[in-house]
């Protein structure tokens, strides 16, 4: 068993904590970050409980091969799941190779949830069913509020009970593990599921095809006029497309992105090598004043203060 619990103001430090992920993440709303993280690793599970206090985007990968569970409720119902805004009482799920793609809502944001090793899963039969089968081409799953907060209330009571009473999650016949995919395996049986619900929308697939043109010119004078004439779209529907699915105007993701990708650069840069002047021209950022300003609005601290560490 592992169980692991981590108060941090650097969100990389805090991904970095989850073991068998391979996550990115990127601060989008202004202010210092704090976050806070408790894991809990027990046999073939994995349970998280996440709180962070600013607009984060999160993607990347869930570990090889897994399948997972996270409820919706009122502390994380203002996110954006895969492009999709989700509704308390639904969970989003996870069925193996699909990607993370999460955007926190910002202030006081909690997200729990579950991971199961794919041959725990693939073991379990519920009335006959294949329960891998049944998450095929699903990313949501619609239950009730009720049902949401017992899954979310069971997955929380196991931190306090590793805590409180370690020697209970160790005991033979992997009790605990059962009990959560049991939980889990219940909401893929349910009559009112939805296949579509959290299927990506026409805004999410341009949203997409935008950030995959600006993450290939981060450096450039890229403008919203720019990005039009690539996707082939309006402003006005690309200003939409953004306010929706990431909860930004386009050029102000834009401008995210590249003092985003400039804080990893600082972060990684070796004393003597290089200045943050250097590293901020290196990502299009000129004027040095305003930039050292948009910086400090974002992350809280001026670009000096990351570069020294």
């Amino acid at each position: 068993m592992l169980l692991q619990t981590l108060r941090t103001r650097d969100f990389d430090e805090l991904v970095r904590a989850v073991p068998r992920w391979d996550l990115r993440l990127r601060q989008f709303s202004r202010g210092p970050f704090r976050g806070q993280l408790q894991f809990l690793q027990l046999g073939a599970i994995q349970v998280f409980r996440v709180a962070v206090n600013q607009m984060i985007h999160i993607e990347g990968w869930p570990p090889p091969g897994s399948f997972g569970c996270f409820p919706v409720l009122a502390a994380n119902e203002n996110a954006v799941w895969g492009g999709r805004h989700l509704k308390a009482g639904q969970v989003r799920v996870f069925d193996r190779g699909q990607e993370a793609d999460h955007v926190t809502a910002a202030d006081h944001y909690q997200l729990v949830g579950l991971m199961v090793d794919g041959d725990l899963f693939r073991q379990e039969m519920l009335g006959g069913l294949d329960l891998e089968e049944r998450l095929v081409g699903k990313e949501v799953v619609t239950t009730s509020r009720a049902d949401c907060r017992a899954l979310w209330s069971h997955l929380v009571g196991l931190f306090d009970l590793a805590q409180a009473q370690p020697d209970l999650l160790t005991q033979p016949g992997r009790l605990i593990e059962q009990e959560c995919l049991r939980r889990f395996a219940g909401l893929l049986v349910q009559p009112n599921d939805d296949r579509t619900a959290c299927q990506p929308s026409n805004r999410a697939r341009a949203v997409r095809r935008a950030e995959d043109y600006m993450q290939a010119h981060l450096a450039d004078p890229l403008s919203v006029l720019d990005l039009c004439r690539e996707l082939a779209i309006s402003e006005r529907t690309l200003h939409y497309a953004f306010q929706e699915v990431r909860g930004l105007s386009p050029m102000a993701y834009f401008k995210a992105s590249r003092l985003n990708a400039v804080r990893q650069e600082l972060k990684a840069a070796a004393a003597g090598t290089t200045s943050v002047r250097e590293i901020a021209q290196r990502w299009g950022f000129w004027h040095t004043g305003e930039f050292a300003a948009d910086y400090r609005r974002l992350f809280g601290e001026l670009p000096s203060e990351t570069f020294n560490g």
